[in-house]
């Protein structure tokens, strides 16, 4: 802290980069081990882990669309799941053929409405791809969650495989300086400098 007790700048870059390279440690890791799709250290209770791949069934049958992957993006994913938690459940779909052939796009993105209990949203292909071909940092969080519940083993090799290749580490450090000060000012109510 400086002297008029806010965290400068250099200290929230610091920060950042900390974390930043903690995070890239952990996409190489998972990246190393991608036959592991159930980690043991984060559970999901079997009851609710079925109901979420039945919601994500639901969802392929209703927009007709095939989920390549899905996984847990928030805190139980990562380990720090308070009792009232919601599951934040993420995924990536692609729709049938006929569905990208039309001049108009369509809608990209499906989401659920929120709930006490679960936030469930997804991206199609090409959005997920455009967004990682920028260095998209969520997007980079998704394939390093330790809590997967669809995955199909070709499609995650292979954007796992992109993701390491084009890592745009100044973009998640932009991002994630960008989140540190929102919540900065957010819940300790101080401007940052």
């Amino acid at each position: 802290m400086n002297g008029s007790g806010l965290i400068s700048h250099t200290q929230i870059c610091a920060y950042s980069c900390k974390a930043l390279g903690r995070f890239e440690q952990r996409l190489v890791t998972m990246i190393n081990k991608e036959n592991e799709f159930q980690n043991d250290e984060h559970p999901i209770d079997p009851a609710i882990r079925r109901e979420i791949e039945a919601t994500l069934a639901r969802l392929e049958e209703e927009y007709s669309i095939k989920i390549l992957f899905a996984c847990e993006s928030g805190s139980r994913g990562w380990g720090f799941a308070s009792p009232d938690s919601d599951y934040d459940v993420r995924f990536i779909y692609v729709h049938k053929v006929e569905w990208y052939l039309t001049v108009l796009p369509g809608r990209d993105v499906i989401e659920l409405p929120i709930s006490d209990v679960y936030d469930v949203s997804g991206w199609d292909l090409r959005k997920a791809l455009g967004l990682l071909r920028n260095g998209n940092a969520t997007l980079v969080e998704w394939l390093s969650s330790p809590v997967i519940y669809v995955a199909d083993q070709n499609f995650l090799s292979a954007v796992r495989d992109v993701a390491q290749q084009i890592d745009r580490p100044e973009r998640a450090f932009h991002h994630y300086l960008h989140m540190a000060k929102k919540n900065y000012r957010e819940h300790l109510g101080e401007s940052v400098r």
